[in-house]
């Protein structure tokens, strides 16, 4: 199945509010992506994604419409020659290959097209789909972070993945 990466427009608001309103999709990402999640949160990311200077964000579209995304967040100091890397996709696309593929070529445009030679990502340790998805794209894991992070009133470990430049 095809896939093309590209910026988000308010024009995706609605189709990405409906496939990202997921508990399972918000399950192992950040708080700051909600569930519920509105049409509101959608048009308040999109402007960010538009406006911001500092991150890199694409819709993941698929027959031109949005059913995820994926972003490079580009850091400052002594962390400024590096990134981390964030993604989500819809529940009904998962299983197919999509996200591994997209991963790979996000993270080659990152790389190609920003001055950074490391892109990793912080991701649950129970979240053995997203372990598969950075492995298979190259990623190698570098350490474990017990009970780091906190949603759903539980604790976590943490599992960090990189990509170095070649």
């Amino acid at each position: 199945m095809g896939y093309e990466l590209r910026r988000l427009g308010l024009e995706d608001a609605e189709q990405l509010a409906k496939v990202a309103n997921n508990k399972e999709v918000a399950r192992f990402l950040r708080v700051a992506f909600p569930h519920s999640y509105t049409l509101q949160d959608a048009r308040e990311y999109i402007s960010y994604a538009e406006n911001s200077k500092d991150d890199v964000v694409f819709g993941i579209f698929i027959e031109n419409k949005a059913f995820g995304c994926i972003c490079a967040w580009i850091r400052s100091d002594v962390y400024a020659k590096s990134c981390e890397l964030g993604y989500w996709l819809a529940q009904e696309h998962w299983g197919k290959g999509i996200m591994t593929s997209a991963v790979r070529a996000f993270c080659k445009f990152v790389f190609e097209n920003y001055d950074v030679n490391r892109i990793d990502a912080e991701i649950f340790a129970d979240n053995t789909s997203s372990k598969r998805v950075l492995e298979k794209a190259g990623f190698e894991l570098e350490g474990v972070h017990k009970k780091k992070v906190y949603k759903y009133g539980e604790f976590a470990d943490e599992l960090i993945y990189a990509l170095v430049k070649d």
